[in-house]
């Protein structure tokens, strides 16, 4: 349901600071990605999103940060404001 419809903002409720935080996770790498995939209520499949460069430079960016656990690599945490936005741009089903 998540790649037909996108992400819902009300999924991801809190504030910064608490737990849950108000951000949406998501690996920038496939290999993140795909260990995301294994826990939790996702679902079956891992969904790229397509951005192109000057907008996530520009709106994206500053939210990476090192992933914490392995696989290695780079996580983003977007917050929640910004999820309609990223619902605009080319999902794939992987």
């Amino acid at each position: 349901m998540e790649f037909e419809e996108g992400l819902k903002p009300e999924s991801f409720p809190g504030e910064p600071g608490e737990i849950p935080d108000g951000r949406a996770y998501f690996g920038k790498e496939r290999e993140i990605a795909e260990e995301y995939s294994k826990h939790g209520p996702y679902e079956d499949h891992i969904v790229e999103t397509r951005i192109p460069t000057e907008e996530y430079s520009r709106h994206f960016q500053q939210y990476e940060q090192p992933h914490s656990s392995t696989p290695p690599g780079t996580e983003l945490a977007i917050p929640r404001d910004y999820i309609d936005m990223l619902n605009g741009y080319l999902r794939l089903r992987h």
